[in-house]
């Protein structure tokens, strides 16, 4: 005859878990009872061959042992680094997606919201609301983005710049002109274009473009854009033809009430290494700015067409390993304007569909 089974004992303990601020993992332990899984002959106790049921003073003894030991099994939960845990899923969050060739969209995590830890049949569940900051930057490099810490799990908004964020620099103010009235639907997104690409895209739409201004054929061989610290954008556009030399330009970028991005308030300086062009110059410089003015008019679509931004932006990132979240960015349409370190700052407003794909669960 083969061994007999050997008695089988039920431990019910409770563990009711909890998140602290700086992600330290706290939980109130008890417990409930330790018995036979029945009361059958298959799980009763006995001493060796005897006939003596020792079960009950086994189970008593058991659950005192289980008591002792329920402080220390506390203090290695509380030494459980969840935020370690977190770290690279938060990290891989802000990793910014290829959406066009020079287009990327980086959705910015800054704050998570718990809404409490629950267990069943060997899961934990954990309810977590993102505090996204979603920018569409328009740069011929890949961005990269410094690595922030997790944030407080209390955190229910951003309570400013993620740590290591190159393009929250100079981000502060209001933007210039644009739309404003009541709160409207929609995904609120930051597009910012870098100078290289504003040079780019400008140089495109005026490069070898030729005027007539006071009886003078002039082209526009280059332009290249920079900005100031006093929210200005400055313009070096090279002149050829009818004149040689060097033009300047610097103004304050606005958005129209239809959307159009003007630079109302421009400057110029003129400059050749002709003098004698220079002493006949003074009103072709009047004519030329007239024209200049009237040509730097971009409306919202074309400008962010022109800076590579495609109609339809489709999104994929892993969210975790096996979950991702897929959908697409489109009608964007600008509301503000200003100037930071990192470039043309648009704020806009957009469409987000979107949905989150399970391959996997681990």
């Amino acid at each position: 005859m083969g061994a007999e089974p050997r008695p089988r004992m039920e431990v019910v303990l409770t563990v009711d878990p909890e998140l602290t601020a700086d992600w330290g993992l706290d939980a109130d332990l008890e417990l409930v009872s330790v018995r036979p899984v029945s009361e059958g002959p298959r799980d009763r106790c006995r001493l060796g061959g005897s006939s003596l049921d020792v079960t009950d003073a086994l189970s008593a003894l058991v659950e005192e042992e289980l008591g002792r030991a329920l402080p220390e099994l506390r203090s290695q939960l509380q030494s459980l680094d969840v935020s370690g845990l977190l770290a690279s899923h938060w990290s891989r969050l802000g990793d910014p997606i290829s959406v066009g060739p020079e287009a990327w969209l980086s959705l910015g995590p800054r704050a998570l919201a718990l809404g409490g830890l629950s267990g069943e049949n060997g899961a934990v569940r954990m309810d977590a609301e993102f505090t996204l900051h979603p920018r569409l930057l328009l740069m011929s490099e890949r961005p990269v983005h410094g690595v922030a810490p997790v944030p407080a799990p209390s955190a229910r908004e951003a309570s400013g710049a993620g740590a290591g964020d190159p393009w929250d620099a100079g981000s502060e103010g209001q933007g210039n002109g644009g739309v404003s009235g009541a709160a409207e639907p929609g995904l609120a997104v930051e597009v910012i274009a870098g100078f290289d690409e504003l040079s780019r895209a400008l140089g495109e739409q005026l490069s070898g473009e030729v005027f007539a201004v006071a009886g003078r054929e002039v082209e526009l061989r280059s332009v290249e854009i920079w900005g100031l610290d006093d929210g200005r954008l400055v313009a070096e556009v090279a002149l050829g033809r009818g004149f040689q030399g060097t033009l300047w330009a610097a103004g304050t970028p606005t958005l129209s009430s239809e959307g159009t991005l003007t630079i109302p308030d421009l400057e110029f300086l003129l400059s050749t290494r002709n003098p004698l062009a220079m002493l006949a110059a003074r009103g072709f410089r009047s004519g030329l700015e007239a024209v200049l003015r009237d040509r730097i008019a971009w409306p919202s679509s074309q400008l962010l067409r022109d800076l590579g931004l495609p109609a339809g932006i489709p999104l994929e990132q892993e969210l975790v390993p096996g979950i991702a979240l897929e959908g697409t960015v489109d009608d964007i349409s600008l509301r503000q304007v200003s100037v930071s370190a990192a470039g043309l700052r648009l704020t806009a407003l957009a469409q987000l569909r979107s949905q989150v794909r399970v391959t996997s669960f681990r």
